[in-house]
């Protein structure tokens, strides 16, 4: 937890939410962030020299100064720090939580102002926040029945459910050896307005996968840099494919949309149409078994067999 001091005077955390500095009525409360200090809900910290089986790069969620998004609907926290010659006259704090409307600007009280006398944090669990929603703190400085305007958090979204993968098409040009794809946006189910929805998503990555019922992973787990926007709603990028594939099996191009609270969805579909007569061809080895005869065109004995058959 981040306890202000006098060397980061005018200091403030949030783990949950962040508090934006402000000038309120005669009463001063800057609020910024804690130096040296990350802390969150449902983070990990960071460690070095990780081993990495399944994807180029660390997916675990690690903690951050101030997030936007959560997906606990369980909990919110806050804190803040009040300069000490503020604290003299503002001896009482209170808070209360508002939930924004879905698709406009308006705010609403969620819970009602509560008294914690002059705490500088405040973490209320057993709640029942809305997924999809969004959510922000409220505190009112107050000295004896005089209270200042509340100040208000940036607030936070909770998405609790996996994003909802969209649509794909796949183009594979054996010619310049590369995979164009477009794909939907993944978006999140629980909030209302579709662009905001798709808000929520941090970023994709890519791998090969078998068509099977394990289907198994063939690559390791690639981040997609090169992510061009088509329109509103479809994204485009493309894959260079290494010499060394062939495509002689189905194979199927697999995305991994994540959300900024690390949720994660899974779209695949066919690079070569594996339905479809002729485009799948595999590769067999023939061995010719039986006795050398040198007799010209005498093939008594000699047969074949693909490699594999019992």
């Amino acid at each position: 937890m981040c306890q202000p001091t006098e060397e980061n005077a005018l200091a403030h955390v949030t783990l949950v939410i962040f508090i934006n500095a402000s000038v309120g009525n005669n009463i001063f409360v800057q609020l910024n962030l804690c130096p040296g200090h990350k802390e969150c809900l449902y983070c990990m910290a960071a460690k070095e020299n990780v081993t990495l089986r399944h994807h180029s790069e660390d997916k675990r969620l690690f903690c951050i100064d101030d997030i936007d998004y959560q997906t606990s609907p369980n909990v919110i926290e806050a804190h803040w720090f009040v300069p000490k010659e503020a604290r003299l006259y503002t001896p009482s704090v209170y808070w209360s939580i508002e939930e924004r409307s879905p698709f406009v600007d308006m705010w609403s009280t969620f819970r009602e102002y509560e008294h914690i006398h002059m705490s500088t944090e405040v973490r209320q669990h057993g709640i029942d926040l809305h997924s999809g929603r969004k959510y922000r703190v409220a505190l009112r400085f107050c000295a004896g029945q005089i209270c200042f305007y509340p100040e208000y958090s940036n607030g936070v979204t909770v998405t609790s459910s996996p994003p909802v993968p969209g649509t794909m098409s796949v183009l594979y040009s054996q010619e310049d050896q590369k995979i164009y794809a477009i794909i939907e946006k993944f978006y999140d189910p629980d909030i209302e307005e579709k662009g905001e929805a798709m808000k929520v998503m941090d970023h994709y990555e890519w791998a090969f996968t078998e068509n099977s019922l394990a289907g198994s992973t063939l690559t390791v787990w690639e981040r997609i840099n090169n992510i061009v926007p088509k329109n509103l709603t479809h994204v485009s990028f493309i894959i260079d494919v290494s010499e060394n594939v062939s495509f002689t099996k189905c194979w199927q191009l697999a995305i991994r949309g994540y959300t900024r609270t690390g949720l994660s969805s899974v779209l695949s579909n066919d690079i070569r149409s594996c339905s479809e007569r002729g485009s799948i061809r595999e590769n067999f080895v023939l061995d010719v078994t039986g006795d050398q005869v040198i007799s010209k065109g005498k093939t008594d004995g000699i047969f074949t067999t693909f490699a594999g058959d019992s």
